[in-house]
């Protein structure tokens, strides 16, 4: 049951993610201009959305504080420094991805987005030592392979500077990165209370709450992004966006900036992609208590496979309908085969991923140690339940 639910997870992630693409895609297509804007919605939205999961999950009003009495203070240190390096990179998505992918065609944004996993398991292994098979290393090889396949046909899209390129780089690499802190606060912020029991100290929607906080200053702290794309007009820009995000009134002049018109889908657009990311978030989160970063960006990586699906079908995309080439559809499919594989060998080799992770001078630095302090330790009490399993008698406490 336990790989079942995993596993059902696991695509809850990927057709959610799949669709989001989809609708950033067309909110792109509509307000080409309104990518910051879009990225200071999100956080706004997201800080609304986590609190109320945070209220509805654990049954508290205060998520600026650790829920539990054990290392307190520690735990909640933690928590804010933490969550404000996730929110940076979470931001890092939010602009630089926005702002760029009117700019950068789609093939390209294909091999950007592949790279994610490359990033996030040379990161995974390096600072946080986790140990991955033979097979799985195979898998990323041939995950990167079917990224840069699309390369070969890449001078004949044209249409985009190395600025972009790279500003779209950063934007994917950035949720990859935000997946390698998630993995550390999450699986490792707890206090052991015996050989196969603990207790997680952060909550997930607490977490994710405080991420989307710190994220909305440091998205205003990219305002030179939009500066860059637009010049001296990227203020009236930013503020004709919400405007239009929030109340609806879209000025006419956009449907003659932009290839495509039509507000109402295009406002829709953006909801729907920004609840969407925010599931992914969340379940992606959840995941992240059991397995590593380097999963989890795998369904990622395998969500644009999915979108291609939507994209390939004109009667779904319409106006926005845009023919793949065979090298695109080849990239993709190598991406699903390589990605499903990766999934197998995870679940196929879930003894070795128990494996203390390795440990170096970067995991060192940079890996969250779990509390082990004796008084803690005892401030935890454990009862037996029908089928002979602890359970934790602390309220709301998280065993694993």
């Amino acid at each position: 049951m336990a790989c079942f639910g995993g596993m059902l997870l696991s695509c809850v992630l990927i057709l959610s993610n799949a669709a989001m693409l989809v609708l950033v895609v067309i909110f792109g297509k509509i307000f080409c201009k309104y990518g910051y804007s879009f990225s200071l919605t999100l956080p706004l939205y997201g800080v609304v959305f986590f609190y109320v999961v945070f209220v509805c999950c654990e049954r508290s009003l205060n998520p600026f504080l650790a829920l539990h009495p054990i290392r307190r203070r520690e735990a909640t240190w933690t928590m804010h420094r933490q969550s404000f390096a996730n929110g940076f990179a979470w931001s890092m998505n939010y602009v630089f991805l926005l702002i760029a992918n009117p700019f950068v065609p789609g093939l390209y944004q294909v091999v950007l987005n592949e790279s994610n996993l490359v990033i996030v398991f040379v990161l995974s292994t390096l600072l946080l030592g986790n140990r991955h098979s033979l097979g799985q290393w195979a898998m990323f090889a041939l995950l990167i392979i079917g990224g840069l396949l699309p390369i070969i046909g890449s001078q004949r899209q044209g249409g985009s500077t190395a600025y972009w390129y790279l500003m779209y780089l950063l934007g994917a690499w950035g949720i990859g990165i935000a997946n390698t802190i998630t993995e550390n606060v999450l699986r490792n912020v707890r206090v052991e209370s015996g050989p196969e029991s603990s207790v997680h100290l952060i909550s997930v929607p607490q977490f994710l709450f405080l991420t989307n906080m710190y994220g909305i200053l440091v998205v205003l702290a990219f305002f030179w992004v939009p500066m860059l794309a637009h010049g001296e007009q990227w203020a009236s820009i930013v503020m004709e966006g919400m405007t239009c995000i929030w109340t609806g009134r879209c000025p006419e002049e956009d449907h003659y900036a932009c290839p495509h018109h039509g507000d109402s889908l295009g406002i829709g657009a953006l909801w729907g992609s920004s609840t969407l990311s925010f599931i992914c978030a969340f379940v992606a989160a959840a995941i992240q208590r059991k397995r590593d970063a380097v999963y989890v960006t795998v369904a990622y990586s395998l969500a644009p496979v999915f979108s291609m699906v939507i994209f390939m079908t004109p009667m779904l995309m319409g106006q926005f309908y845009e023919k793949p080439s065979g090298l695109e559809v080849l990239s993709n499919m190598v991406a699903l085969f390589a990605g499903l594989s990766y999934k197998y060998l995870s679940h196929s080799h879930h003894d070795q991923s128990l494996e203390a992770p390795r440990r170096t001078w970067l995991t060192a630095a940079f890996r969250l140690e779990p509390f082990t302090d004796t008084a803690s330790s005892r401030s935890i009490s454990f009862v037996e339940s029908p089928q002979g399993t602890p359970q934790n008698s602390f309220p709301g406490a998280t065993t694993v």
